[in-house]
């Protein structure tokens, strides 16, 4: 579910730290191209890793896992994909992705967190409609990501909950609609979007 708290700044939502081009000589034609952002996933019981227990979410790229953690997201992406069944292995008929590219409020760095369960879809879409009804920005506030443990035909399962814990600073936007105009569509594919992206299949009425 999407919980909002009386809205307070937190320590975590300064601007970005990562090395910009004039930062780094001989860097200067690196961009989002060469940029590799790890993606965020949740454990599932089904899951095949070794790092991190089901409803733990792990960085694909330092398989490192946590139970909870705190995102500035950027802007969100849809598009299908198939997956096989985890009882029979067959493939299983096309589905909606969501792809949500932030800031990773712990190292400052993007992520890309991958959604496609019905259930953590509708968390998300629950997410973009406090923004969208609000004509705010996603990156104007301080999202927590927690797990909540389901159970449903194929068993046990994990879904996503998000929750407004703080607001960025007038700075920090600043920088994360900077980050979001020069990358964010080479990050996504050209499926980026922001709030503005948001369809008739997002919307709750």
């Amino acid at each position: 579910m999407l919980m909002t708290n009386e809205i307070t700044p937190v320590e975590n939502n300064g601007a970005l730290t990562m090395p910009t081009k004039k930062d780094i000589p001989g860097m200067g034609q690196f961009d989002a191209e060469e940029l590799q952002i790890p993606y965020i996933r949740l454990i599932q019981p089904t899951s095949k890793t070794e790092n991190g227990n089901p409803g733990e979410f792990v960085n694909a790229s330092t398989n490192q896992a946590v139970k909870e953690m705190e995102m500035v997201f950027i802007c969100f992406g849809k598009s299908m994909v198939s997956f096989k069944d985890p009882k029979t292995g067959e493939e299983k008929k096309p589905q909606r992705q969501y792809k949500l590219l932030g800031i990773n409020q712990t190292t400052k760095f993007p992520a890309i967190f991958a959604v496609s369960s019905i259930s953590s879809i509708i968390e998300v879409k629950k997410l973009l409609n406090a923004f969208w009804q609000e004509g705010m920005p996603l990156w104007s506030k301080v999202i927590k990501m927690t797990s909540q443990k389901m159970s449903g035909d194929y068993g046990i399962y994990y879904k996503t909950n998000f929750e407004i814990v703080g607001d960025t600073t007038e700075e920090a936007k600043k920088e994360y609609a900077a980050f979001y105009e020069q990358n964010a569509n080479s990050i996504l594919g050209g499926e980026a979007e922001g709030t503005g992206g948001v369809e008739v299949e997002d919307v709750e009425v």
